[in-house]
């Protein structure tokens, strides 16, 4: 029997070979560019706290300590409330009570885990106490403060660190 020979040259051949092994790289590496960056875009998403939820924990504790570092002094809790105390003028008490309501106001555009909204509410409910004892209420900066000492010591990332 005769071999039957074909018209096509053999480095015709091993050209398509290496063309094909070529087309199976760039698309194993456009594939697995796609799951990479898809996963980014998962990872950074909203959704993704649901499945990483110490992530938006993480995130909140930073938020909210960057919030307290822009409205309360020295970046203390305690601090406002001492502000609160020492505000003798109504000039001062104008400046602390809008001090208080941005500071308010930030916390409540926090996305927050079911983790820390009890804590989150507290410290709403803080703010609140601090603006009525503006009004001439004294005991709700007594009662602010016994709440805010408790929720200091339930949540020690909330103090700051005293460098000396």
């Amino acid at each position: 029997m005769r071999q039957e020979q074909s018209s096509v040259p053999k480095s015709f051949h091993a050209h398509n070979v290496v063309l094909g092994r070529q087309k199976r790289v760039i698309w194993l590496v456009v594939i697995f560019s796609i799951i990479i960056i898809g996963g980014l875009f998962f990872y950074f998403s909203p959704i993704s706290n649901k499945f990483f939820p110490n992530k938006l924990n993480k995130q909140y504790q930073q938020q909210l300590q960057q919030v307290c570092q822009q409205f309360c002094p020295n970046g203390d809790w305690l601090m406002l409330i001492s502000s609160v105390q020492q505000a003798d003028t109504i000039t001062k008490q104008q400046q602390i009570k809008q001090q208080i309501k941005q500071l308010k106001d930030k916390l409540l555009v926090l996305r927050v885990s079911k983790q820390y909204q009890e804590l989150h509410l507290n410290l709403v409910i803080v703010l609140s106490l601090l603006e009525q004892g503006l009004n001439n209420d004294s005991d709700k900066i007594i009662v602010a403060e016994k709440q805010l000492q408790q929720l200091l010591n339930n949540y020690f990332w909330l103090t700051p660190i005293k460098t000396k």
